[in-house]
């Protein structure tokens, strides 16, 4: 008889990466699965799981538990600062400062300001005297109430590391709420390293690959049996899809930029990129310039979005919705000559592709935390210059010798080495079906 388990999908990104991959096929076929969703996403999740009769139910997150779990989450951000140097600079980038105010603006500032202290005011109140203010409201919220229906031997929660369900789920097992066993599967590649913490230790915790794993030692303080690798189902899209036409710029020949999620001067970097390759046998390739889904742009960047006349300049804007749309980032990125991008995860799919990638590190593009401070100061970039398949410019003039390199497609050997490398830093070609035996039998 099938154990009952039920899989959490907090968000449209999430529900591409198990849905599209269809890795959400190998928990139908091991338990008797039920599907708890926020309810952004109930729509989108509902005639999936009608026409394979499983049980799907929705919930709104509460805004006082919200608050509560991110105020707890800048006070744990703070501890492990001393630990790792990505939390550091993470405090640095959301904390209110100079540099947040020249960037963003003072409303922006003010707005940043206040919410944080807010947060950081409701969680003291809500968590204080050992959580008991905070367990009747626990009891009542709809995501607790979705377990304790369903009441499954397992809830499994893809996320981006630790979140508002993953903290919710353990924090009720630990206080006898409800008898579920939470267990979280990282989809990201820095979070463990630079801003997520584990306020109540998950029952087991899936990780992209060994680097992530050696972070949940070192920094999370975990037990090695909680954690193991689970990879991800968002590159196994990567492994299984072959070149389509994307009908970028009808199909021309181009360079994928990609954007970063911390911005920096983005049009300023593209323009000189597009200006040297007027100068050399590349200027036939167009340059597809991805902008990163989830990122703001300051407003003094911003004006310069409308100023450019990209289409003049051989230069395609790709749109983007706010959400990553899946199928269409592996299509580019598979289709692409080469890659330029910042400090971003689009350097590990590149490289899976067998795609050079050029990092821009350049100090002279300014930015509200610059990208060499990015690229060297978070952990999980770390060994990345080592890989035959990757190039780091740090200077403008480290250009032109860049492409050279990134036009000469790479040899079977430096593929091979490169294969392996990755393998540090996310693992592929898992037997998840024999890990979920193993560690949710």
């Amino acid at each position: 008889m099938k154990k009952k388990a039920s899989l959490v999908i907090t968000s449209e990104e999430l529900y591409q990466n198990y849905f599209l991959s269809g890795l959400i096929n190998i928990f139908i076929d091991k338990y008797e699965l039920s599907i708890i969703c926020d309810h952004s996403i109930y729509q989108t999740i509902l005639p999936f799981a009608k026409k394979n009769k499983l049980k799907c139910i929705s919930y709104k997150k509460d805004f006082l538990l919200m608050a509560n779990f991110i105020g707890l989450s800048l006070v744990k951000t703070k501890e492990l600062s001393k630990l790792c140097r990505g939390f550091n600079l993470r405090l640095i980038r959301i904390h209110p400062s100079f540099l947040y105010l020249k960037s963003f603006g003072i409303i922006q500032f003010l707005r940043s300001f206040i919410k944080d202290y807010l947060y950081l005011l409701i969680s003291r109140y809500c968590s204080n005297r050992n959580f008991k203010r905070l367990i009747p409201k626990v009891k009542q919220t709809e995501l607790i109430k979705c377990i304790l229906r369903l009441n499954p031997k397992y809830i499994f929660i893809p996320c981006q590391a630790v979140s508002y369900e993953v903290f919710y789920s353990s924090f009720a097992r630990e206080k006898s709420i409800v008898k579920s066993l939470e267990i979280c599967l990282v989809d990201n590649w820095d979070n463990l390293c630079s801003k997520s913490t584990f306020l109540i230790k998950p029952y087991k915790v899936g990780v992209y690959s060994q680097q992530a794993k050696n972070y949940c030692d070192r920094i999370q303080g975990l037990d090695e049996k909680s954690v193991f690798i689970w990879g991800s189902p968002r590159y196994d899209l990567y492994q299984s899809s072959n070149k389509k036409n994307v009908n970028l710029n009808k199909s021309k020949p181009y360079i994928l930029y990609a954007g970063t999620s911390i911005y920096y001067d983005e049009f300023k970097d593209i323009n000189f990129l597009n200006a040297e390759l007027k100068n050399s046998d590349l200027k036939n390739l167009v340059i597809n310039y991805l902008p990163h889904p989830y990122r703001t742009i300051p407003y003094k960047y911003k004006k310069k979005v409308i100023k450019e006349k990209f289409a003049e300049k051989n230069i395609n804007l790709i749109k983007r919705s706010g959400i990553r749309n899946l199928n269409q980032v592996v299509e580019i990125v598979k289709n692409s000559e080469f890659i330029i991008c910042g400090p971003t995860s689009i350097i590990l799919e590149g490289i899976l592709c067998e795609k050079k990638v050029i990092i821009s590190a350049r100090s002279n593009l300014k930015s509200y935390q610059p990208n060499p401070q990015i690229l060297f100061g978070y952990e999980h970039f770390d060994g990345l210059e080592i890989n035959p398949l990757i190039r780091i410019i740090s200077e403008q003039s480290s250009l032109h010798s860049a492409l050279n390199w990134a036009k000469k497609k790479p040899t079977l050997e430096e593929i091979k080495k490169s294969n392996t490398l990755l393998n540090y830093y996310i693992e592929l070609n898992l037997k998840r079906k024999n890990i979920l035996s193993k560690e949710a039998p």
